[in-house]
């Protein structure tokens, strides 16, 4: 008899172990696809963002240019300073290629836009904008305001979306918008 209680032990192990296997792949294969979706949100996140301070960057460089006297002038603007910009943008690995052409003219000879504004991807450059002195009301200051839109495309997180939700459409991309202000010398 003692023999056969052994045996009826290690056979209802066994079934308790391959159950408890069985257990977790189901649980596992519940949580998988969530966690792949954190997953890839944080790595496209994190490359979003890169794109973002790299366009911030190239908005404070051009407004830093545009203040200075040189380009600030209806003769060199604004090619030249677009030229300035999109190599610049151009060195931190995004396309340049969204801000070719001829500029529109915004406002005179002090406003340009390159892109398809309002919609899409562009660049403004506006080198007589006028904001409000601190400290001293009724006194303004012109300075130059450089804006740029870029299209931000996600490479993961679409296919993981529709992983976990079959049925979804999300969107493949969204613009990234900054813009610098810098009082003109």
């Amino acid at each position: 008899m003692r023999v056969n209680q052994v045996k009826s032990r290690i056979f209802s192990r066994r079934l308790e172990s391959s159950s408890e296997r069985g257990a977790g792949l189901i649980e596992f294969s519940f949580v998988f696809p969530f966690l792949l979706l954190f997953m890839v949100g944080i790595s496209e996140f994190g490359r979003g963002y890169k794109i973002y301070q790299n366009i911030t960057n190239a908005t404070r460089e051009g407004a830093r240019l545009s203040s200075k006297q040189y380009y600030n002038q209806p003769t060199n603007a604004p090619d030249m300073l677009r030229n300035r910009m999109t190599n610049y943008i151009s060195s931190l690995g995004l396309d340049p290629s969204l801000y070719q052409g001829t500029a529109t003219s915004i406002s005179g000879t002090t406003a340009w836009e390159y892109g398809d504004y309002p919609n899409g991807a562009y660049l403004r450059i506006d080198q007589a904008k006028t904001f409000p002195k601190v400290g001293s009301p009724g006194n303004v200051l012109t300075g130059s305001q450089i804006e740029i839109r870029y299209p931000y495309s996600f490479v993961f997180f679409g296919p993981v979306v529709r992983l976990v939700v079959p049925n979804s459409t999300p969107s493949n991309s969204i613009f990234l918008k900054n813009s610098t202000f810098i009082q003109n010398e």
